[in-house]
């Protein structure tokens, strides 16, 4: 079997109205430009027929690869095993909701040819609500912290990454990879790129509130030891604290008779340190339950079916 040149992964949630423009879309640049290139379809637990739609594409065309997921895992474990399945030199990663234009790949091989292993492409204008920015804002500012992101680098959805740059990357596979801190932390170069980014053609989400909210815990407690370093900090302040009051009502006693009055005192210290020590037990067993799902879970995804072309 011909290894292409080009992969195109695309995680598929929900998105019965879009996924075939999308995938004639990538189809019709790369065929026009002369390259080879395979596109890997992967089904994210979607409910509203999008897997049907796969399959079909899967069976007519012979670039295309359908894998179903046995429910919904979340857009970078789908990612990650659409990387497993690409077989191209370069793997390029988009949407489903037709936000990235096709034609925009080009730009993505062009900077790569400069000699960069992971080209991101970096958004004109942003089509995203005023919650969606706000909330991205926050992930950046943890990306520069925990995976060192230059902070002038934006991390995006529509990326080209080499294949040494994939490879690397499936290495630090766990229960739930973070695919964009993954790569980044595998290239030895990495660009931004500027592109075109339309608004989404679905009625839909991928990140709510609570979705984002899970995406920063996971990063803090996935891939950094910063909140424990933090509480280690905050602890030792509240030790010295702690000691120091203690010396004061050490002196106290000893140069005062002893005094009846003082429960108050007592009822909000202990307060205070108790609520401390249960807040440290609950970081130590965030980290302790990431430790039990790798454990328990490695792979971050299943596989229900793999559909390809059938040539009669």
């Amino acid at each position: 079997m011909t290894v292409p040149h080009f992969s195109a992964v695309i995680p598929v949630f929900n998105s019965a109205a879009t996924l075939e423009k999308v995938v004639d879309d990538v189809a019709v640049f790369f065929q026009s430009s002369g390259r080879s290139f395979e596109i890997i379809l992967v089904n994210d637990g979607s409910r509203d027929g999008s897997w049907a739609i796969a399959e079909k594409l899967a069976k007519r065309l012979p670039f295309v690869t359908a894998i179903d997921l046995v429910r919904n895992f979340g857009q970078h474990p789908a990612l990650f095993c659409g990387l497993r399945a690409a077989r191209g030199d370069a793997v390029v990663m988009l949407d489903d909701d037709l936000q990235n234009p096709a034609s925009e790949i080009e730009k993505l091989i062009c900077k790569a040819a400069e000699g960069h292993d992971l080209v991101v492409g970096r958004y004109e204008t942003k089509r995203h609500s005023f919650f969606r920015r706000l909330g991205s804002g926050m992930v950046q500012c943890l990306q520069e912290r925990i995976f060192n992101k230059p902070r002038d680098f934006v991390l995006t959805n529509f990326r080209l990454a080499e294949r040494a740059v994939v490879e690397r990357a499936l290495l630090l596979e766990g229960p739930k990879p973070y695919l964009p801190g993954l790569l980044l932390a595998a290239s030895g170069s990495p660009a931004n790129v500027l592109v075109q980014h339309r608004p989404s053609a679905l009625p839909r989400s991928r990140y709510s509130f609570v979705k984002l909210l899970g995406l920063v815990g996971r990063l803090l407690f996935q891939y950094s030891t910063w909140p424990l370093r933090m509480m280690v900090l905050l602890g030792s302040g509240v030790a010295l604290v702690s000691f120091v009051l203690g010396g004061i009502f050490l002196v106290r006693g000893l140069v005062h008779a002893a005094q009846v009055p003082g429960w108050t005192s007592i009822a909000v210290l202990l307060s205070f340190f108790c609520g401390f020590i249960i807040l440290l037990l609950g970081i130590l067993g965030e980290y302790l339950r990431y430790l039990v799902q790798r454990l328990n879970q490695p792979q971050p995804y299943f596989v229900r079916k793999i559909v390809r072309h059938d040539p009669v």
